[in-house]
């Protein structure tokens, strides 16, 4: 679904990804991880065509994201960022369907995705006349998740959405998160900080260091075979958070 190759980043200069080759299965859930200025912000953003990469190539669905073309990949492609990045002047129902809008969608068609997807994520319907600042941050993250997910894309980006939440608002929509994702069965890239949540979601977890993959594999190899010190750095500093068994 999603392939990188060689792909850096420079800023002034200054690199923030080095060469980064990646792979990612249609309908996994790949989690990227890794200490503060490691990449993995920029990496997504790459990946949903926000910034472009200094050097190396991307690939949606096999076919390669140039400029000329990146308007119709990204309509297959929803992003979620951290804190929702609503539109404070807009009714969350407004922020949900700006793109159904501007693809010209039918009014009857708008309003049944909006009550679909009140459904799939638990939103009370009330809650769509209030504006960002009259929610919560839960209600924030799912209303974004929503406008993320209303043209329906294939791929899903998530750019460490629940890490402003209150502990036990966080806790209630991982559970729903991983339900929907479950049930949609969408290709799911997040980004997070956390080892537990990583491994709580991930299909493939991808630990990144200055701007480089240090270990790409799954949950329980990441943890019980690290493949160098680093990594056994990394899991052990977070160890007390995860169930090793």
């Amino acid at each position: 679904m999603i392939k990188l190759e060689n792909i850096s980043k420079h800023y002034n200069g200054t690199g923030v990804l080095n060469n980064i080759t990646l792979e990612i299965e249609s309908e996994s859930t790949s989690i990227l991880i890794g200490p503060s200025g490691c990449g993995k912000s920029t990496l997504i953003r790459i990946i949903a065509g926000l910034i472009k990469p200094s050097n190396g190539k991307t690939e949606i669905n096999s076919v390669p994201v140039t400029k000329k073309n990146i308007n119709g990949i990204r309509k297959n492609i929803g992003y979620v960022i951290q804190e929702g990045g609503l539109f404070p002047h807009l009714s969350g129902y407004d922020n949900i369907v700006l793109a159904a809008k501007y693809y010209k969608w039918k009014q009857n068609e708008i309003d049944a995705r909006v009550k679909q997807l009140s459904e799939l994520t638990g939103l009370d319907n009330v809650l769509l006349d209030k504006y960002p600042t009259q929610l919560s941050g839960g209600q924030r993250q799912r209303i974004s998740l929503m406008r993320a997910l209303m043209l329906d894309p294939q791929i899903l980006l998530l750019d460490e959405p629940l890490g402003a939440l209150d502990p036990l608002i966080r806790f209630d929509l991982q559970k729903d998160l991983k339900e929907i994702f479950n049930k949609l069965g969408k290709t799911v890239v997040m980004v997070t900080h956390d080892l537990a949540e990583a491994v709580y979601f991930g299909d493939k977890i991808i630990l990144m260091a200055e701007g480089s993959i240090v270990q790409n594999d799954s949950p329980k190899n990441l943890i019980e075979n690290p493949k160098n010190d680093f990594v056994k750095k990394f899991v052990n500093a977070q160890r007390t958070y995860l169930d090793f068994k």
